[in-house]
């Protein structure tokens, strides 16, 4: 009683991305508003756009996208990026999250309305507000695939999607501490 129902989607895999052509296409669900996905993984090459995360809505996977969520590295930082507005302009999107490396890697990427943040190994590194994001169900959600012609070079764990839960920074620390047998509740 009191607590706020939620759904979880997991995908639990262990899953190795060669960076040549192969990524994972998740089945459509409804992303936006209050929620949050937690993804552990681990490059084996630091490369520009080695994405670990896009979801994009009109299924147009280039760099036009009007809708778009994406986490991704470089050759040195983690970069995010936010278009939700119906254009090409993005709402948010930078590289201050942290340096990439080839070690394994905690992300939770929370949403409350307009509210974003970004935790690395446990540690929140990114914090925004007033950047709205529309809950939709959108055409593509895909692991290790940049606009279909840059793909992920290493390997996802797991990747968790909580639907109508802002995760809070205790429950990401216990998340991160607990990574490799964490089965949340």
């Amino acid at each position: 009683k009191g607590k706020k129902d939620y759904k979880l989607l997991k995908i639990q895999m262990e899953r190795l991305f060669d960076g040549i052509n192969n990524y994972i296409e998740l089945d459509d669900f409804e992303f936006g508003g209050v929620c949050s996905f937690e993804v552990y993984y681990k490059f084996i090459t630091q490369k520009n756009g080695n994405v670990v995360v896009q979801f994009s809505d009109t299924g147009r996977t280039t760099a036009t996208e009007n809708d778009l969520i994406m986490l991704q590295g470089d050759t040195t930082n983690y970069y995010n990026n936010i278009r939700n507005n119906g254009s090409n302009t993005s709402v948010w999107g930078n590289g201050a999250m942290g340096t990439t490396n080839t070690n394994w890697n905690h992300v939770v990427w929370t949403f409350n309305t307009g509210t974003h943040k970004q935790y690395l190994n446990g540690v929140e590194k990114l914090t925004t507000t007033g950047v709205p994001m529309r809950t939709i169900i959108r055409a593509h959600h895909m692991l290790g695939n940049k606009y279909d012609s840059i793909y992920m070079n290493g390997y996802i764990k797991y990747f968790r999607i909580y639907q109508d839960l802002e995760l809070d920074a205790n429950t990401v620390t216990n998340l991160f501490n607990n990574r490799e047998s964490s089965q949340p509740n």
